[in-house]
Parts: structure tokens; sequence; C-alpha cells
């Protein structure tokens, strides 16, 4: 779900609010430019992997961070094992041994040409190398090396459409309220070298436990 908010969720009223940002996202000009150059981009490896159908891959590696810009340092502890707990849960989905892979098997004649668990793709939260400033210190002081790269308080996307060129290179999943009748969003298609995001409403992330202060996960989302 934090890859793509692409479907319509009607549970409660809560929608995914990607068409909605892409409609804003699209009114200016660069933002369009570099979506309609990473879609170009796109296409061409779809085709390269469509005529080298025999090529082996590694596991594909994709180091993440989590932000909660509007969190408590004190509450660190719980917010990481919140943060570890959505990507155990997101890597379960794309091996396809999440605990609700029956609906998939339900559903999958719907998606031909489609295999669950086939793409070979590990989430996994940063833990070294974490970003710096020109003085070589980390941009979120709180940050340590060997720790997660869980930033609480620190204020990504500050003014610049949800993107942040210091955490370029990450997938970056920021956690905040927005608004109770979304779910989420994220640009269509991304830019991880400018340093994008996707967004989470403070009630869609985790799955398990009592949640953290400010962020519960809320039924039907705690089981996904």
């Amino acid at each position: 779900m934090i890859i793509s908010c692409c479907s319509t969720l009607n549970a409660q009223g809560r929608t995914c609010g990607m068409e909605a940002f892409m409609e804003s996202f699209k009114k200016d000009p660069a933002l369009l430019k570099e979506y309609n150059s990473i879609q170009r981009r796109f296409k061409q490896e779809k085709l390269s992997v469509r005529l080298n159908t025999s090529r082996q891959m590694n596991t594909l590696f994709i180091p993440v961070a989590i932000h909660f810009p509007e969190a408590d340092e004190a509450d660190r502890a719980c917010l990481e094992a919140l943060a570890q707990d959505q990507i155990d849960r997101v890597n379960a989905d794309y091996q396809g041994v999440n605990d609700d892979i029956s609906n998939w098997d339900a559903n999958s004649n719907l998606y031909p040409n489609t295999l669950s668990g086939f793409l070979d793709v590990q989430f996994c939260i940063a833990t070294q190398n974490h970003p710096t400033d020109a003085s070589g210190n980390f941009i979120d002081p709180d940050l340590v090396e060997g720790g997660r790269a869980v930033t609480i308080g620190y204020g990504f996307e500050e003014g610049t459409n949800e993107r942040d060129p210091n955490w370029a290179g990450y997938l970056n999943i920021l956690v905040k309220d927005s608004g109770a009748s979304e779910l989420g969003h994220s640009p269509l298609g991304g830019n991880i070298a400018a340093g994008a995001c996707v967004v989470l409403n403070t009630f869609a992330i985790g799955s398990t436990g009592s949640g953290c202060a400010g962020y519960t996960s809320s039924a039907p989302y705690n089981s996904l």
C-alpha cells in the first residue's frame, strides 16, 4: 500500500489521495515535465525487461527512511517498532506471504499475467550513512550510525512539495495528518532522486499492538 495509492478505498469514507494530489502536482510545469520524463524511462525499462525475459536479477534492496515530523522524540522506541512493523508487512505483501493472501487468491483471475511474490524486492529501513549537512553532522541530530533511519520532529518537506533533497535516494515515508478522509497519497511514479515521499496518515501506519501516541492504526487498515 505504501508504494502505490492508486485505488479508491471506500471503507469508512476514507480514500487514497493520489488522484487529487496528481491533479495539483501536474499544474506545476516543472513537476509535469519531470513526471513525463520519468514515465518515458518507465516505458523504456518495461520494454527492456520484456526483451530480456530470461535475465536473472539479484534481490533489489530498497533503503527506506520513515519520518514523523509531528511526533515526540521521547516516543522513539515505540515509533521505530511501529515503522519496522509497517516495513515487515510490506515485505510480506511483496513476497506473497501476507496474512490476508487469501484475498489475492480469490481475485487473482482479475489480474492476468500477474504472479504473487514474483518480484524479488526487499525493503529495509536504512541503518548506515545517514544524510549529513555541510559540517558532517547528521541532518537529524537524533539519528545515530547503526540506528534506524527514523526521524522524529524533523521538518521533512518544508516548503518543497513533500520532497526533501537531503533524503534523495531513499524511499521516504512521511507520516502526518493529511485529513480525516484520506489514507495517504504519493506522486504517481515518484522521484526518489529528488527526495520525494509517500505520505501515510497517522491512522494508516502499522498494524500490531496499540500503536504509539498519536499513531494508532484503525480498523480495517490495521489488518493490511
